[in-house]
């Protein structure tokens, strides 16, 4: 790989997290401080020059930018990078429709100040980039083109900001931008490759509007923000958009996982409605409320993050059987949880988690779902239909275990038992008494027993929760006394050996029979099965009382 020449243009100047680069072909290019220090570069300051072995990051999650491999720092360049460059100025919206149309490789504003600006319908041949300036009135560039990428890193918006409509043939950077003022953020119909609002980024008092927009890439949200995130597909009838479309949505996803430089704060509601989201990943966030609708996607994932009150998820499908379709790990929804009307093609995920009011599961349609909840506490796990809490397959009436469950269980039994007893505490406070039986069935199954216990309470007395086993294991023992009586007296006709087996297991009196005395070896098998069938009986009844009194 040859070295190349690199112009610092831009630096963040609160924390120096990233870089912007100009290449030799004029393209602004973001590198994250990460790959400078692995390299012994601790800061570059605008105007330094820089030769290194770089190539563009593989686009996983958020990554974006270079990836260098060797680099070599000078202070001062050997030729000034061909741009225009305006520093410290200020512009009106006038001035600035000329700047924008003016012939260059590139058009630099840096620590530039605007008054009132509202353009509509520009098209831009050249790449432009607002690095660290002051918006004090409304910004609004609504219908425009712009080649390559836009950038406003750093900046600080007063009032309104809107890019409505407009076409960005790559990305939209806006990197630790300041949104403080009582204006919002409107990036309603918005065509991109990428988005990224992230690093610290500072919201509004008013909607952050994500609504109708197009992007093939990333999301990419992280920082403080004062009201609600919008992503509606259709917001209303003004536009012929009828579904937004993101390849992939990453809310508090750090570029470098040893460090919180992406934690974020909505202070409000999150919704998504009518937009189909390839991938919806939350990381390290606190959010108010959370709403999703009318949405496709492949999956959800939040880990580490809360839900300060209410998320629901409804009318969703999720398309993506080889990963989990809904994963909440270590994160906590303070309030409820409704999940209904969905599609579910891969499994939920509820592990180390909390809910600290009620869950609800309802008429969702789940194929080939598995349900994992490694220590998930919550108030109320309701799930309705219960039918759909059992495995879709056909289950042979005489078994002596119950249907099982979508539940996965883990290799460790204790573990596995520590579900089954949450499951069956949510089912009986939900009055499901029939799945509670067949959750304590599994959770006793799974405790630590010996072979022989589980044999005896389990899959013979049913844990004295499943009546079927009891009356199966009685017939078995019925029979299996016919077969001894036919043995013992093979005179004795079929007939005569299932009724003196009735009569011996219900301790019915023995009888006066024709041809057979009571005594001897057909007396002892008679009082053996009058005793187990003592037993049986007596078990039979206390679980039959045990139903009814619930």
């Amino acid at each position: 790989m040859s070295y190349k020449t690199f112009h610092c243009i831009f630096t963040e100047p609160k924390h120096s997290r990233f870089s912007v680069l100009l290449n030799e072909n004029n393209g602004l290019q973001f590198v994250y401080w990460l790959e400078l220090k692995k390299l012994g570069i601790r800061h570059l300051s605008h105007g330094e020059e820089l030769c290194a072995q770089a190539s563009l990051k593989p686009q996983d999650t958020i990554e974006r930018g270079l990836l260098m491999s060797a680099a070599v720092c000078f202070e001062a360049p050997a030729a000034a990078p061909d741009m225009l460059l305006f520093e410290n100025e200020s512009f009106d919206q006038q001035r600035l429709a000329d700047a924008l149309q003016q012939k260059a490789a590139l058009i630099v504003f840096r620590q530039c100040r605007f008054g009132l600006v509202n353009l509509e319908g520009l098209t831009l041949d050249t790449t432009c980039a607002f690095f660290d300036c002051d918006f004090a009135e409304d910004f609004r560039l609504i219908s425009c083109r712009f080649p390559g990428n836009l950038w406003f890193c750093s900046s600080r918006f007063n009032k309104h900001f809107s890019l409505k409509s407009s076409h960005i043939e790559a990305s939209l950077h806006l990197e630790s931008c300041d949104f403080g003022g009582p204006g919002g953020v409107s990036l309603r119909g918005l065509e991109a490759e990428n988005v990224y609002m992230d690093f610290g980024v500072q919201g509004c008092e008013d909607i952050v509007w994500l609504n109708e927009i197009t992007v093939q890439g990333v999301v990419s949200i992280g920082g403080t923000f004062y009201n609600d995130i919008e992503v509606i597909g259709n917001q209303d009838d003004e536009t012929d958009i009828q579904r937004g479309r993101i390849g992939a949505m990453y809310i508090g996803c750090e570029l470098y996982a040893s460090e919180t430089a992406n934690t974020t704060s909505i202070q409000a509601k999150l919704a998504i409605k009518n937009c189909d989201v390839g991938r919806l990943i939350i990381n390290n966030t606190a959010i108010k409320n959370m709403a999703l609708s009318q949405c496709e996607t492949e999956t959800i994932g939040l880990v580490d993050s809360t839900i300060e009150k209410d998320f629901s998820l409804s009318q969703v499908e999720f398309s993506q059987p080889e990963s989990a379709s809904l994963s909440i790990q270590r994160s906590s929804v303070e309030r409820h949880m409704r999940v209904f009307n969905n599609r579910v093609v891969g499994n939920i995920v509820l592990q180390n988690s909390t809910i600290d009011g009620n869950a609800y599961f309802e008429d969702n349609e789940l194929d080939r779902c598995k349900l994992q909840l490694n220590r998930l506490s919550a108030s109320r796990l309701v799930f309705l239909p219960i039918q759909e809490m059992y495995v879709k397959q056909r289950y042979f009436p005489l078994s002596l275990t119950p249907k099982q469950f979508i539940v996965e269980e883990q290799e460790n039994a204790d573990k596995t038992a520590e579900i089954y007893c949450s499951l069956k505490n949510w089912f009986s406070d939900t009055g499901q008494l029939d799945a509670e039986d067949d959750a304590y069935f599994f959770m006793r199954q799974n405790q630590p027993h010996y072979a022989i216990t589980r044999l005896l309470f389990g899959h013979i007395f049913g844990w004295g929760v499943r009546l079927r086993n009891i009356a199966i294991s009685s017939t078995a023992i019925i029979l299996l006394f016919v077969a001894l009586f036919k043995l013992c007296q093979p005179d004795m006709s079929w007939l005569a050996s299932f009724a003196l087996s009735i009569q011996g297991f219900t301790g019915n009196f023995f009888g006066k029979w024709p041809d057979y005395e009571p005594s001897g070896l057909i007396a002892a098998l008679t009082v053996l099965e009058s005793v187990l069938g003592i037993v049986f009986i007596t078990v039979f009844i206390g679980a039959y009382i045990r139903k009814l009194l619930r």
